[in-house]
């Protein structure tokens, strides 16, 4: 008996996990606009999580599409990804089961980051102070901003492949 290997994309596991994290929280917090300012130590963890793994991806897909770019921090990522995805501020993603378009991208600019980003740092940062900002909005927009990035970049490696249950049926992105 053997066992065949590929290369194995380990961002896109662990993205596939905080699928499953955010589908689990929604048995305790319903995404509901009521809700956004919500905020916990397990939104905490699902803002930080996704917010870190924001610069693995976000430098793989600056990487794939100017391979010559050494961009470091969301602020040098804005001009190389807004400018291989004209309509990166205006994606969305619908989360069919509870009635939300989210936009994360949004409101970044090459001058400011997004709400959610911001949000990250002073929980990072000043914890004590800005705890409150760990809340189902930035989570949620952090969550699949990142899902966004690591679909483009994942985009020929899993064609083909089914994405996760959680996935499908969590959310489906919005063709502007």
């Amino acid at each position: 008996m053997g066992i065949a290997h590929t290369v194995n994309n380990h961002h896109w596991n662990y993205l596939l996990a905080l699928d499953a994290d955010a589908a689990a929280l929604a048995r305790y917090v319903e995404f509901t606009p009521k809700n956004f300012t919500t905020y916990s130590l397990e939104l905490a963890r699902l803002l930080m999580a996704a917010a870190a793994e924001k610069d693995v991806v976000a430098k793989l897909a600056c990487a794939r599409v100017a391979p010559n770019t050494r961009a470091q921090g969301i602020a040098q990522y804005y001009p190389v990804l807004s400018k291989s995805r004209a309509n990166l501020r205006g994606y969305s993603v619908e989360i069919k089961r509870f009635g939300l378009l989210l936009t994360p991208w949004k409101d970044w600019t090459k001058a400011k980051s997004p709400i959610w980003w911001r949000a990250y740092n002073a929980v990072m940062h000043s914890s004590d102070t800005s705890f409150h900002e760990a809340n189902l909005k930035n989570a949620l927009n952090g969550r699949w901003a990142i899902r966004h990035v690591a679909l483009c970049v994942s985009r020929r490696s899993h064609a083909g492949s089914p994405l996760s249950a959680h996935a499908i049926v969590l959310y489906t992105a919005v063709a502007h």
